[in-house]
């Protein structure tokens, strides 16, 4: 069984550096980490694994701010380190880009009377890891009540948002087929997106996702009128907004990594497993013994059916970030069988096993050509 001491030189490099906060330690840890294995190291397969593991920001962060590519002899260790820091600063603009027109986007869900709350991407960027740089925000994801669906469609369309796709000169919004559009209607819990082109040369596009509930689709879940009822107010992308209590935060976040990690469609794209997501969970953990109460969310993951579903992304995080998912509430949640970690495929009706352990899936860029089935949700 692999251990995080058995893992190759560049994803040890990669866990050692990618820390939102790098203490003195932690960064001589890094510079000696790149002195033992700098011969060895595949800075190609690192450059790549960071960044399909989402943290090639904050690793250019870490080397701008903490200097670990400077080693003892005040000699840089590793090569094209513009690359680094240049992953950084680019994606500091680039979110900064997408932060001012989510802003105007909120005040205008706020005008046109939405009960909203933002989760993840902006919530995370500017209240967790507290750098607006370090983390990718893609599209962004906003929970409204299906009511409410009409209202938020006209403000999208004030603001340029159309439901679709961009053609591939990123200028036109294509819109999706309509069989596509009844499979959501029908299977899903989240809207098509809603896109724009971008006008910055960081953007891509600017993409919202519409979602009506944080849960899977059926279940005696709580309805989402009780959770936008005990959202918090807070400044986000420099307005007044709404997002989720820190305890539904990360029971959000806890249930949509055990989507993606177990979902064909993002196996299948590479995007089941990344650092990045694990990260989240760790810092909202981190956050919630400051502030949270864990007998609470506790009580609401139970309540709410996803008792598994969170324990399956606590455990996978505290493998990782030992320190920072409290061992009693990981016990608490505790499931008789375990055999489901290792289990994929269920909600694609096609399950599976996985053969091989989760740190070497994790860092296993050829892990989709382990995995049997296909999704069936439709995206044209």
């Amino acid at each position: 069984m692999p251990t995080l001491e058995t893992l190759s030189p560049e994803s040890t490099l990669i866990l050692a550096v990618a820390k939102p906060e790098l203490t003195p330690a932690q960064a001589q840890e890094c510079r000696d980490l790149l002195a033992e294995h700098h011969e060895a190291l595949d800075f190609g397969a690192f450059v790549d694994q960071a960044a399909r593991h989402g943290v090639l920001p904050l690793i250019g962060r870490n080397m701008l701010r903490h200097h670990v590519n400077i080693n003892d002899e005040n000699r840089c260790v590793v090569p094209y380190c513009w690359l680094y820091s240049g992953a950084y600063t680019s994606n500091r603009s680039r979110n900064r880009a997408i932060s001012d027109d989510t802003g105007h986007l909120l005040r205008a869900l706020a005008a046109h009377g939405v009960k909203y709350a933002v989760r993840k991407g902006p919530v995370l960027a500017e209240h967790r890891y507290r750098d607006i740089g370090v983390r990718h925000m893609g599209d962004i994801d906003i929970l409204v009540n299906r009511a409410d669906l009409p209202a938020c469609a006209e403000a999208l369309s004030e603001r340029g948002f159309h439901q679709g796709k961009l053609d591939r000169n990123r200028t036109r919004v294509i819109p999706f087929e309509r069989a596509t559009r009844m499979f959501w209607q029908l299977n899903l819990n989240n809207e098509l997106p809603y896109v724009k082109p971008a006008d910055h040369d960081d953007v891509d596009q600017y993409s919202v996702d519409l979602c009506l509930s944080i849960f899977p689709v059926g279940g005696n879940y709580p309805d989402t009128d009780e959770l936008l009822d005990r959202a918090v107010d807070l400044t986000l992308c420099g307005t007044d907004a709404r997002a989720l209590s820190l305890e539904d935060e990360l029971l959000d976040l806890c249930v949509h990594l055990h989507k993606e990690a177990t979902s064909l469609r993002y196996i299948k794209a590479g995007t089941d497993l990344t650092l990045r997501k694990f990260q989240d969970v760790a810092l909202t953990c981190a956050e919630m013994d400051k502030r949270g109460d864990w007998p609470l969310f506790h009580r609401r993951a139970v309540d709410a059916g996803v008792a598994e579903h969170v324990y399956f992304s606590l455990h996978h995080t505290k493998i990782l970030f030992d320190g920072l998912v409290p061992g009693a509430v990981l016990d608490a949640l505790r499931p008789a069988n375990l055999d489901y970690l290792d289990e994929y495929g269920h909600a694609d009706g096609a399950p599976g096993r996985w053969e091989i352990p989760f740190l070497t899936r994790l860092f296993d860029v050829g892990r989709r050509s382990r995995v049997s089935g296909s999704t069936t949700i439709p995206f044209r």
